[in-house]
């Protein structure tokens, strides 16, 4: 077969397996291009809008905990509360105005009326206490499309929810009523959750609200870093997302290893659909501009040789949220924001090595790279998922953040995100960027030190079924996006389920046998990639990821990536998937179970702790 022909195919194959939807876009970092292209095709869409009201009635509200920053809007920080006084998330219906440079209204679900929620700093050790809320629209009943309980591995129950605490290495268990440690469970069955997504909070069918109490524990020795939070609910974790539910956890730095800065903010990229439920999951549908926190273009004012950290969360859901991240400088007498072209008077800035202005990397996915130089970067790869922190000095001058395209993947476009105007009298003591990032990893985080176990598990990700959906009430077409040729299957005897035991290490090689690329998100345990294939630059085996993804198929060669990790401490049930979430909820999902005895959910370090067998739930305790 000729290279012509090989090609052809390949971008058949690719076209079949892209959803160019209306959703998001999202992530990767750190430079790995991908190794074939992907070319956009027809999105997926299941038709739910009786679960949304109309915009008629209800009042916009527009940035209703927002904290600008030299104009520049920053989510609202909420003090975590007690066990006995918790902060409240309130899941509602609002509309919200999008304010910016292109101004609209959407309705969505969000926390606490605005769109992104709000941030959550804390400590090593703390313990977060929220109290989730459901105030949403009871469920259409059913088991087609959109309805509730619906159908497995489909769009479904968009009005349940619950929350995830993506990044944070916690219990992801359940404390019943009378003590007993579970999973899952809905409403009232489950007493208290730590990071358990398999807990269901369902709407009130009376027109009321239903509650739900969170304790995550923090251990005394977790990383600080960017994390996010968002529903996790299998079948409207997609909808929900790009619907704006998402906010910041940031665990701060000790004051030893603190990095003394003059800003740092947050950077919260999101594609907020809204107002139809047919715009996530039918096809073809209507794409919408991404936001920072919240507004269109927002623009920040600093001063020249001001240090800020950045901290860029990509918090999309579809495969139009890979992107790829850069600062640009305008180079002439006047820019224009948003201009494209070849011959952009717009260029990436460029960093100087003596740390004195520029852009410098200093963790990727909420972990830093300790003991390592800042890297100074022209340009950062964002998978969906993937967090990226930066110290950032520049110069007088004009500046944009700009969502350039991610190599291979065509479902991406370019967007000027935000402004940023360096202006007025130089800071006259400028704050330095340090030489090495201060601190160290702690134990759950230490280097390997023996060698890679061998064999790998082999993990595929793979399709089945056509590239689209039609809407009902017309003929839908099944697809389903699978590991190991199986849709997700949450329970026993056909579980879907990779059993590993507490405190041990594996290697596993994820194989991509889609022409689309997926981000491998695992829960509560990063890991490291060891091999990829398909990447366009070697991978370093040092950095810790909780989101990589996986190269697509090139021709007839799969794209695959191999990583390392352990599972410490926490025993119990979570999941793995793909954080493209559309692909997620139509069954791209395994459970994990690690078995042992471990920490339990809500104690803190040294607490009490329990086994976990899943073959013998009374042993649970």
């Amino acid at each position: 077969m000729t290279q012509q022909s090989d090609e052809k195919k390949a971008s058949e194959n690719q076209e079949q397996d892209i959803l160019s939807s209306p959703l998001g876009r999202r992530a990767f970092l750190s430079g790995f291009g991908l190794g074939a292209g992907i070319t956009a095709a027809s999105f997926i869409v299941f038709g739910a809008t009786q679960n949304k009201t109309t915009l008629t009635g209800i009042s916009p509200v527009s940035s209703l905990g927002e904290t600008p920053v030299n104009g520049f809007p920053q989510p609202e920080t909420i003090a975590n509360g007690t066990p006995q006084s918790p902060a409240q998330l309130r899941v509602a219906q609002e509309n919200i105005n999008i304010l910016g440079t292109n101004p609209r209204t959407e309705l969505t679900r969000c926390f606490n009326g605005d769109v992104p929620g709000p941030t959550f700093r804390l400590q090593a050790g703390e313990r977060v206490n929220i109290k989730l809320v459901n105030a949403l629209p009871k469920n259409t009943t059913g088991t087609t499309d959109g309805t509730c309980p619906g159908t497995m591995d489909r769009p479904r129950c968009f009005n349940t929810t619950n929350l995830h605490f993506h990044g944070f290495h916690v219990s992801p268990m359940s404390i019943a009523p009378g003590g007993t440690i579970v999973s899952g469970g809905k409403n009232d069955e489950v007493e208290k959750s730590s990071d358990d997504v398999l807990y269901e909070l369902e709407p009130s069918t009376t027109g009321g609200s239903t509650e739900h109490p969170y304790c995550v524990y923090l251990p005394t020795d977790h990383a600080p870093g960017t994390h996010w939070y968002h529903p996790h609910l299998h079948g409207s974790t997609a909808i929900q997302v790009v619907d704006g539910m998402a906010g910041a956890l940031v665990i701060e730095d000790p004051p030893e290893d603190k990095i003394d800065v003059d800003q740092d903010l947050l950077w919260i990229i999101q594609e907020i659909i809204g107002n139809s439920d047919e715009d996530v999951y039918t096809c073809g549908g209507t794409s919408r501009e991404f936001t920072v926190n919240g507004q269109s273009q927002p623009t920040l004012t600093i001063k020249p040789q001001e240090l800020c950290r950045f901290r860029f969360i990509n918090a999309t859901a579809t495969p139009r949220g890979f992107m790829t991240l850069k600062i640009q400088k305008c180079n002439s007498a006047e820019c224009d924001i948003n201009d494209v072209s070849d011959d952009s008077p717009w260029e990436d800035v460029v960093s100087n090595v003596d740390f004195t202005s520029g852009v410098f990397q200093i963790a990727v996915d909420g972990i830093s790279h300790y003991q390592q130089p800042p890297t100074p970067m022209s340009s950062m790869l964002l998978s969906p998922a993937n967090r990226a922190d930066f110290l950032v000095k520049l110069e007088e001058g004009k500046y944009r953040v700009f969502k350039d395209t991610f190599p291979g993947v065509g479902a991406t476009t370019q967007q000027t995100l935000a402004s940023i105007n360096v202006t007025g009298t130089p800071v006259s003591s400028p704050k330095d960027i340090p030489p090495t990032i201060p601190g160290d990893f702690p134990d759950y985080l230490k280097p390997f030190d023996t060698p890679n176990p061998e064999p790998a598990k082999t993990i595929s990700f793979d399709r089945a079924g056509p590239s689209c959906f039609n809407k009902p009430p017309e003929t839908v077409i099944p697809r389903k996006f699978e590991v190991d040729n199986k849709v997700y299957d949450p329970e026993p005897p056909n579980e879907t389920v990779q059993n590993v035991d507490i405190n041990t290490d594996e290697v596993w090689e994820l194989t991509n046998t889609t022409g689309a690329a997926h981000p491998f998100h695992i829960h509560v345990n990063p890991f490291k990639v060891i091999e990829c294939n398909g990447c366009t630059d070697e991978v370093d085996p040092t950095i810790w990821w909780d989101t990589f993804y996986i190269p697509p198929k090139n021709g007839q060669t799969n794209g695959s990536i191999k990583i390392r990790h352990r599972f410490n401490n926490y025993p119990g049930k979570f999941v793995f998937h793909c954080h493209v979430l559309i692909h997620e909820d139509l069954g791209m999902m395994q459970n994990v179970n690690v078995k042992g005895t471990g920490l339990a959910p809500c104690q803190p370090s040294g607490g009490e702790t329990f086994t976990w067998n899943p073959e013998s739930p009374s042993a649970n305790a």
